[in-house]
């Protein structure tokens, strides 16, 4: 499937030429003259990648990348005339993944984009690994405290109250992690009734 690039610049002729070589290489390509524009188009069709220009009217080239970035998890390349250090430590600072100094051929373009394709979806996959390995973190928790309190409310060991645990989920049909739960919740009611009744 052909990725899709949102291209914003205030400069037409640039603008009009890398919109043109891109899309002769198979992109589709979301033209923007300027800022506003930009978060617009992004808005409204999500683009794969954005390649920006820094200076433009309305809305700066970094307040588009902060935007795209933060609030609509679009990853970010830069391509200006403009290489001094402020310029490109703010640019850093919006999030971006790349930053491309005018004039810069068709060619070097496309290899960074690609290049920023492949590790956006190194980073995505990174994403919901970390997500993965939290869910199961919790429920791994979740699962220790439930066998605790029952080592402590039924006076067995750990092996009896996880075999305890393990096989009242399995007779009522249910994920061990949400019996653990059920458990915790219900140890935790008990204690707070009988703190009111102290």
């Amino acid at each position: 499937m052909n990725k899709t690039i949102l291209l914003a610049d205030d400069d037409r002729l640039i603008l009009g030429t890398m919109s043109r070589g891109l899309r002769l290489s198979g992109y589709n390509v979301l033209e923007a003259a300027s800022g506003d524009t930009a978060i617009k188009l992004a808005q409204d069709q999500k683009p794969d990648i954005a390649v920006l220009d820094i200076r433009m009217p309305e809305m700066t080239g970094i307040d588009v990348a902060k935007h795209l970035v933060q609030v609509l998890d679009v990853p970010v390349i830069f391509l200006s005339a403009y290489s001094d250090e402020d310029t490109v430590k703010a640019a850093i600072a919006s999030g971006c993944m790349n930053y491309l100094v005018k004039p810069c051929s068709l060619e070097q373009l496309i290899l960074t984009i690609e290049a920023v394709l492949e590790r956006n979806k190194e980073i995505i996959n990174l994403k919901y690994e970390n997500k993965q390995l939290d869910k199961a973190l919790s429920q791994s928790r979740s699962v220790c405290i439930a066998i605790g309190l029952i080592m402590k409310n039924q006076l067995l060991t750990e092996e009896a109250a996880f075999d305890y645990l393990r096989k009242n989920a399995r007779d009522q049909r249910r994920k061990i992690t949400e019996l653990a739960e059920e458990v915790i919740q219900t140890f935790a009611s008990q204690d707070n009734l009988s703190q009111t009744h102290l």
